[in-house]
């Protein structure tokens, strides 16, 4: 019977709450994506440095510090290339997936794990306009400094594996090969609302 207790109390600290935290959660965030990089693979010159704006919203059920649910994101990046010439492109898109998010009682830290099973972006500029089909995962940790704020650093990564060049004209999408890997950095605020 005390194992019983323990173990329910080990259940209770590391995931985080108290039993009247369950209910709707909704955690909407703006972030900033640092230290990124796109890289075709291809070849040297399809090397780039990305940067930029993205927000979303998680959208799920917290039931004593864990959560889960929906996630969606959006970015507006750019990128630049890391060869001669250095060109600029635009880098805009979206991805939708499923979180996980543990917060451990008394220690003020969250950590969340997205899968991105949609991700579409689209290249434009320097006379290419490309859209992207992939997938992705983002894993971060938070310090919570209110109970509806939290900030944190996230990674990133992103895989594309299908493409449309628009600039031939062309209406479907053809596999990528190699496939396009993108990673970077998000400093994140967030604000976790439960209802």
């Amino acid at each position: 019977m005390s194992r019983g207790i323990g173990v329910l109390l080990a259940l209770f600290i590391f995931a985080g709450g108290s039993w009247a935290q369950a209910g709707i959660l909704f955690d909407p965030y703006f972030g900033y994506q640092v230290m990124g990089t796109y890289d075709t693979g291809a070849s040297s010159n399809n090397r780039h440095k990305l940067t930029g704006p993205a927000f979303g919203a998680r959208l799920g059920y917290n039931l004593m510090g864990l959560a889960f649910g929906a996630e969606y994101l959006i970015h507006d990046s750019s990128l630049v290339g890391d060869y001669s010439g250095n060109p600029n492109y635009k880098f805009k898109g979206n991805g939708l997936g499923a979180f996980l998010s543990v917060s451990p009682i008394a220690i003020p830290l969250r950590f969340i794990a997205t899968y991105f099973f949609q991700i579409a972006n689209n290249r434009s500029g320097e006379g290419v306009d490309t859209d992207f089909r992939g997938d992705g995962y983002k894993v971060g940790l938070h310090y919570v400094v209110m109970p509806f704020i939290s900030i944190g650093l996230e990674y990133f990564a992103q895989t594309q594996k299908e493409a449309k060049y628009n600039n031939s004209g062309s209406s479907n999408f053809n596999s990528l090969d190699p496939k396009t890997s993108i990673n970077s950095y998000m400093l994140v605020v967030s604000f976790p609302l439960g209802f």
